[in-house]
């Protein structure tokens, strides 16, 4: 939940977000499973980017309705571009909620 929200104050300031997973595998048993993946995320703001690599690791259980995210770690591998995106994104979710 504490992800989410964070993505949800973030996400939206970007003029465009892209996410490319690949090389998921997925291992479990029973009601508990492990995905893990690689991502390489781009995110534009005017001329403006900055691009994370990152590994995946999510924990998966087994409900009634389905399986569902249980826990998420992300593991930085590498960024490229301008960081302070980061902030403008922020600043641009912030005062559009006021």
């Amino acid at each position: 939940d504490a992800l989410i929200a964070q993505w949800q104050g973030l996400l939206p300031g970007f003029d465009a977000t892209q996410h490319l997973i690949t090389n998921i595998v997925v291992e479990g048993a029973g009601n508990d499973a492990v995905a893990r993946s690689h991502v390489r995320a781009s995110h534009w703001i005017d001329a403006r980017f900055w691009t994370v690599g990152a590994s995946y690791l999510h924990r998966l259980v087994r409900t009634p309705e389905g399986w569902r995210v249980s826990a998420i770690a992300i593991r930085r591998l590498y960024e490229e571009g301008d960081r302070a995106v980061l902030t403008v994104a922020t600043d641009r979710v912030s005062a559009a909620a006021k």
